[in-house]
């Protein structure tokens, strides 16, 4: 059964951040190739929220690598998938603490 997947706001405006980021600085190309992983993930994810690693087990936090610079932390419940945070590598870590 697929679960529904809901952004935060946060989530949403880190996805916003990043595609406009791509699309300045590496084009359209590169933008739609990197939206089309995110969609693929998020369709594995819908249906197998526990494939990827549990970062916080108790938390039902996971971690999902989309490439060598961005990471997708996401909560699995049993109805649900909350996107909590795309985490792009050159980002402070403590900012990453902050949220999970």
């Amino acid at each position: 059964m697929k679960r529904e997947i809901y952004f935060s706001p946060r989530s949403l405006d880190d996805l916003t951040s990043l595609a406009e980021y791509l699309d300045r600085e590496w084009g359209k190309t590169v933008t739609d190739k990197f939206l089309d992983r995110v969609d693929d993930l998020l369709d594995l994810i819908g249906v197998y929220p526990d494939i990827y690693v549990a970062v916080n087990k108790k938390k039902r936090i996971h971690k999902c690598i989309i490439n060598n610079n961005v990471t997708l932390y996401y909560r699995a419940s049993k109805n649900e998938i909350e996107l909590i945070t795309f985490f792009h590598s050159h980002q402070n870590p403590s900012k990453l603490k902050r949220v999970l």
